[in-house]
């Protein structure tokens, strides 16, 4: 899966519940044997690419825990 959403902002920072968001993403498509290979968040003028910035793979290679809260 390739997720890819906009921050009409300009600034393609993910914000907090960007990672949070992605994170369950991750975790749910796991559950069902799907990898996430991509999260890229678009702006007018710039790209934020979690992968590019080895978010994706500290996320997928992260096992949860059993306090983990997936919201």
């Amino acid at each position: 899966l390739i997720f890819v959403h906009n921050h009409p902002s300009g600034d393609a920072t993910p914000s907090e519940m960007d990672k949070l968001i992605t994170r369950s993403l991750v975790l749910a498509a796991r559950t069902v044997g799907v990898s996430v290979y991509e999260h890229i968040i678009v702006s007018p003028n710039e790209h934020f690419s979690f992968r590019e910035q080895s978010l994706i793979w500290a996320i997928s290679s992260t096992p949860p825990s059993k306090n983990t809260i997936l919201s």
